[in-house]
């Protein structure tokens, strides 16, 4: 069996999310967003007895220390969902119909309808 594996940088930003001179005691959130790249593959796993694949993105959030000793960090794995835009379809296909001698029998017609015409994660 061989296995073959890469890890990928995509992007390394920094970002301010919120500045202070300091934090007395007590719970802080500091919410944020961010917009991935188009293109992106969505997070993917497959395992099996004899097979693995797997996208993963991963995150890591800190907070810049004011001194060495006062140093907050984590991280964590960010799903990433492909954005696609699914839409229903209608097919129709029509057909004469012969016998073995050329003789026609009529028209046979077949509609088709899809309520998408794909499927995403999530």
């Amino acid at each position: 069996m061989t296995y073959y594996e890469t890890r990928n940088l995509f992007t390394r930003n920094k970002m301010m999310v919120y500045q202070c001179s300091g934090f007395p005691p007590g719970q802080y959130s500091f919410p944020f967003n961010f917009k991935t790249f188009e293109g992106w593959p969505a997070s993917f796993s497959y395992y099996t007895p004899t097979k693995k694949g797997v996208i993963t993105y991963h995150m890591t959030a800190a907070i810049e220390p004011l001194t060495p000793q006062f140093q907050i960090q984590g991280g964590r794995e960010v799903i990433l969902r492909e954005t696609r835009i699914v839409q229903a379809q209608q097919k129709e296909s029509f057909a004469n119909i012969t016998s073995c001698c050329c003789v026609g029998k009529g028209v046979s017609t077949a509609r088709m309808s899809f309520a998408k015409d794909g499927f995403t994660p999530g």
